[in-house]
C-alpha cells in the first residue's frame, strides 16, 4: 500500500473513532438531559397536585355557604 493510501486509511479510522465518540457523548448527554427533565416534570406534577387539593378544599368549604 502506498504511503498516501496508508495515511488516508489512518485518517478514516481516526474519523470513525471521533464520530463514534461524539455519538456516545451525545447519547449520554441526551439521557442525562431527559432524566433531569423528567425529574423537573415530576416536581411540577407534585406541586400541581397540591394546588389542586388546596383548590378542591377551598371550593368545598365555599359550597357549604
Amino acid at each position: 500500500m502506498s504511503p498516501n493510501n496508508e495515511r488516508l486509511a489512518e485518517s478514516i479510522s481516526q474519523l470513525e473513532k471521533s464520530i463514534s465518540g461524539v455519538c456516545d457523548n451525545l447519547r449520554r448527554e441526551m439521557r442525562q438531559g431527559f432524566a433531569r427533565l423528567i425529574e423537573r416534570l415530576d416536581r411540577i406534577n407534585v406541586q400541581l397536585d397540591r394546588q389542586k387539593a388546596t383548590m378542591e378544599t377551598a371550593f368545598r368549604s365555599l359550597r357549604k355557604f
